[in-house]
Formats: C-alpha cells, structure tokens, sequence
C-alpha cells in the first residue's frame, strides 16, 4: 500500500489525477502573475513620485464550493488609463449568515473617529477620507439595523436582511 501512495509523487498521471490538475492551474496562475507584473513594470513610468501603487487578491471558497477572487487595491491593472487613486481599496469578506449579513475590513493605520459607514442604494461605503474606500453590493437589508465595532485594525459590521 505505501509503495502505491509514493507512486503517486513520481507518477505524471496519477499525480494529475490525485491533485486534480492543482499543478496546471498555479502554472496558469504563474504565468498570469507574470503577465500582470510585465504590464505593471510598463505602467510604473507612469506613476508620479511619492505614490503608492498597491494591488493585490485573495481567494477564498463560497458556499457553492466555487472560488471567489476579490481584488484590492488603488488601482486596477486591466483599465485602459492607469489611474492611481489616493484611497486604497481595503481587504474585505462579506458572510452571509442567513438573516444577517456581516462585513469584516482590514484598516490599519486607522483611528475609529476617522472611519464612515453608511448603506445607500443597495452598496455598503466605508470610507476614510485620504486613506481607504470601498463599495461592497449587499441583498436588501433593513433600515437602521446596521452595526459595527472596529478593534486592532479590523472594522466589523453587521447589518439585518430585510424582511
């Protein structure tokens, strides 16, 4: 039995199977990588002194077992015109908990009295002027039912889905 589990490392075809073509899709994911830092190297020329440039993405597993990629940052790679905006797009998750819907925001540097929170339209906005900014499309939530605590950097918010 042993002998059949560390064949699985030296085996092309059984590893293949055993990882489910994990190994092609980082090679896909480091060529994309590559692809974007090609570009970024070009767009660097463009950017005035004393900016920060910042982009980055997480990957996390939905509910459906599918992933999801969201990006974060002050600018988007794939836009035409390199636009480098003053406030950074901070990390977020959005949990769905059924009759809630929680948002959790990484922002350090950030003191609580600088940081607002408001619902309009359908979109979440935090926004700390010259620091950080982010909309984020919620489901239909209650009036007034919004809350939020913010400790060590990371801003928690907990809003009610309506009715």
């Amino acid at each position: 039995m042993f002998d059949d589990d560390f064949d699985i490392f030296f085996d092309k075809k059984k590893r293949r199977r055993f990882f489910f073509d994990i190994f092609d899709e980082f090679e896909r994911m480091d060529r994309l990588l590559d692809e974007l830092f090609k570009q970024s190297m070009k767009d660097l020329e463009k950017i005035k002194p004393g900016k920060s440039y910042v982009y980055g993405f997480s990957i996390k597993i939905g509910p459906d077992g599918k992933p999801i990629i969201e990006e974060f940052g002050n600018f988007r790679p794939e836009e035409k015109k390199l636009e480098v905006r003053d406030e950074r797009e901070p990390l977020t998750d959005v949990i769905d908990h059924g009759k809630e819907v929680s948002v959790i925001a990484e922002l350090p540097g950030v003191e609580e009295k600088e940081i607002k929170v408001k619902v309009n339209k359908g979109k979440l906005i935090i926004d700390v002027p010259g620091k950080y900014y982010k909309e984020i499309k919620l489901p239909k939530v209650a009036r007034n039912s919004m809350k939020w605590r913010f400790k060590n950097g990371v801003l928690e918010i907990n809003i009610k889905k309506a009715e």
